[in-house]
């Protein structure tokens, strides 16, 4: 088999797909644009195609082009975790998990985890995936991550997904707010308050305040507004400035600390639960197995340091069933 093009050149296509500048993609390859130059017209002469051509400004990359930019990404991505694996083998270490907690990105679950895992394989290796906490389902269909932990009203379809805390959204307000005084809140008592969603996910996610709350009622309140960061909802809140609907675990440390007060959404109440989710084919990855199973007694930790008869009180159900050791 002949390849016509080196590592290097591959690199460079991967890398112009992203910026469309020759100037840019020197820059992030530490090499002069004019050696970038003779590279790319190497690799037209070596294929005797045209694989860039110029748009004003930029460097745009033809069908061609495309097609290896693709192939390159790929490529980059392989060597890049052989590469990791290759290093981690060096060090001792057997597997890797890849974790992270989608739509909150609470870990008060994770030191548990790292300690007992660590104990029980000393070759297992659990990193940390940053960026994915909006998307935890495509995260995990991309391979992006290997189990994540989030909340939600039903099971994931299509995933293994091990429940791990009986959970309830709750109306957040700061201590005193005129709303305390009432036991269960109805989509009408919150017409004339300011309201702040925390907007968790760029696409629409079933299962929360607007399919089971405010959308049955067919209210939302005069004053409403959406925020992307949870601390940033958190302050409004505490500030008197508006109420909100979260997660009562996600906020039961400011619960805790009395500067946050929560109240149940309808007499019934809003249940979700929170999973720890992988990719169904994880069943027999004894690493991801293991994972799984300590995620669950974090969980259970959690629960039973909650306060005797604090309303919405979780309630764990382990996985045994769903777990092969």
């Amino acid at each position: 088999m002949r390849l016509y093009l080196d590592f290097k050149h591959l690199l460079l296509l991967a890398e112009l797909a992203d910026t469309g500048s020759m100037v840019e993609t020197a820059e992030r390859l530490h090499v002069s644009p004019s050696a970038l130059t003779h590279r790319l017209r190497e690799a037209e002469s070596r294929l005797g195609v045209l694989l860039a051509a110029r748009d004003g400004r930029h460097l745009i990359l033809t069908p061609a082009g495309r097609s290896l930019a693709k192939a390159a990404r790929s490529l980059v991505q392989d060597l890049y975790n052989a590469e990791q694996a290759a290093k981690r083998i060096g060090q001792g270490v057997t597997s890797l998990v890849r974790m992270a907690c989608g739509y909150y990105n609470d870990y008060r679950w994770f030191p548990a985890v790292v300690k007992s895992a660590a104990a029980i394989d000393p070759g297992l290796q659990l990193e940390l995936v940053p960026h994915v906490w909006d998307r935890p389902l495509a995260a995990l269909e991309a391979n992006d991550a290997d189990v994540i932990v989030f909340p939600s009203a039903e099971p994931p379809v299509g995933f293994w997904s091990v429940p791990v805390l009986q959970d309830e959204l709750v109306l957040v307000m700061a201590p005193g707010h005129p709303l305390e005084a009432t036991t269960a809140v109805e989509a009408s008592d919150l017409i004339s308050h300011s309201y702040v969603n925390y907007w968790f996910a760029n696409h629409p996610v079933s299962g929360f305040e607007y399919d089971r709350f405010f959308g049955p009622a067919k209210i939302i309140p005069n004053q409403f507004y959406m925020l992307h960061s949870l601390e940033a909802v958190l302050e409004l809140v505490k500030a008197h400035l508006a109420i909100s609907i979260l997660s009562r675990w996600a906020i039961q440390p400011q619960l805790d600390a009395g500067t946050l007060t929560a109240r149940p959404l309808t007499r019934d109440g809003i249940p979700i639960v929170w999973h720890s989710v992988a990719r169904e084919t994880s069943r027999d990855n004894q690493a991801v197995v293991l994972v799984q199973r300590e995620i669950a007694s974090s969980f259970a930790v959690t629960a039973k340091s909650r306060k005797p008869g604090e309303t919405g009180q979780v309630a764990l159900s382990l996985p045994s069933a769903n777990l092969r050791t």
